[in-house]
């Protein structure tokens, strides 16, 4: 048994043959806000949301490595400051065009959620991920690269899953499903990841469309397990069937990164038959300007993102929108960085009433 500590995979015990590898790790976040943290949803939540706060946002446990072979890998991540459990999967690879994955976790549905909250440009994800990310579910999925290092290099990810959340099991016969093909345009291309800290000499980009399916109470998916989409009441087993879809690029060269994400999503209440139609939208980017002025500090990472969000196509003048500019200080890297973004956060409602409020935050982020 060989022990080795590492800043940003933490302690590592492997066996002398190898067929055994454990990492053991912890990150967290200390974030300050103002006036609030956490996105207003409406003109409502918005004039209520007047509070300074510094608060231990994330505090994580993980821990991951492989069992009697390197193909069968696992993953395990526990939230210290909600005590509940995050991540809890395995994964074996019986190909690298085909591997298994198996248990609970964010499934690969789209780039801004799966991102881990300590790799994101700005402080925290947009206002779009609230209403259309699957977040973690429990279930199976198969996976793969095909076509590596040629003008066809993809990936794909089909899987399916109670679709109840990560607090809740499947409450009706029918399971979640999601099913995402990206292309890598140009070979190689992109973790979910943002940050290009490769500072790529070459340009690599990946085009991606996703979609997915469930039938069940919940109308959107969080960390805490899920929710209703704002004005929908509290669903039965089974009341609600969701259709969604994105469409998302990706783009990293010399230390600028870009991606956009737009989304539909389509709820049905299958006992009166109303329907709600959902659309919104991201771009982003980040930039290290050292690699073009060097007078520009090297850890020093410039980002900017606009958002939108339409909860109710069918109503005019009824959108949330975001504008947010923030900068990135990386000691090592996603392992040690501070970050402080500011954002412009703006509603307007069917009755032509609009707000608008600005928020200020600022975070250290530390791996280990």
């Amino acid at each position: 048994m060989t022990v080795t500590y590492d800043g940003g995979d933490g302690l590592t015990l492997r066996s002398r043959d190898d067929r055994f590898m454990l990492q053991l790790g912890g990150r967290v976040q200390l974030r300050y806000s103002d006036p609030f943290d956490d996105d207003p949803v409406d003109l409502e939540d918005l004039a209520q949301a007047r509070e300074r706060d510094i608060d231990v946002r994330r505090a994580r446990f993980r821990a991951s490595g492989h069992l009697l072979t390197p193909k069968l890998t696992f993953a395990y991540q526990y939230d210290l400051v909600n005590t509940w459990l995050l991540d809890a999967r395995l994964n074996y690879e019986v190909a690298p065009w085909l591997q298994v994955q198996a248990g609970q976790w964010k499934p690969e549905y789209n780039r801004e959620r799966v991102a881990s909250s300590s790799q994101q440009h700005l402080v925290e994800r947009s206002i779009v991920n609230r209403v259309f990310t699957l977040d973690r579910q429990n279930g199976a999925m198969v996976h793969g690269a095909v076509a590596a290092g040629t003008r066809a290099d993809s990936r794909y990810w089909v899987g399916v899953f109670n679709g109840g959340g990560r607090s809740r099991g499947n409450d009706d016969s029918r399971p979640m499903w999601m099913a995402r093909y990206q292309w890598n345009v140009l070979g190689g291309g992109l973790e979910f990841a943002p940050v290009d800290f490769d500072r790529s000499r070459t340009v690599r980009a990946s085009l991606a469309v996703a979609a997915s399916g469930n039938q069940g109470a919940l109308t959107r998916f969080s960390s805490d397990g899920g929710g209703q989409v704002d004005g929908l009441p509290d669903g039965t087993n089974g009341l609600y069937r969701l259709a969604q879809s994105v469409v998302e690029g990706a783009l990293a060269w010399r230390g600028v990164s870009l991606e956009h994400e737009y989304h539909w999503k389509k709820v049905t209440d299958r006992d009166s038959g109303a329907v709600r139609r959902l659309e919104g939208f991201y771009v982003q980017g980040g930039a290290f300007l050292h690699e073009f002025w060097r007078v520009v500090p090297r850890p020093l990472e410039l980002a900017a993102r606009f958002a939108t969000v339409d909860p109710d196509g069918l109503r005019r003048e009824n959108s949330g929108h975001e504008v947010t500019f923030g900068a990135n200080w990386f000691f090592n890297e996603h392992r040690n960085k501070l970050s402080i973004d500011t954002s412009r956060l703006h509603f307007d409602e069917p009755d032509g009433d609009r707000s608008s409020s600005r928020r200020v935050r600022a975070q250290w982020e530390v791996s280990f």
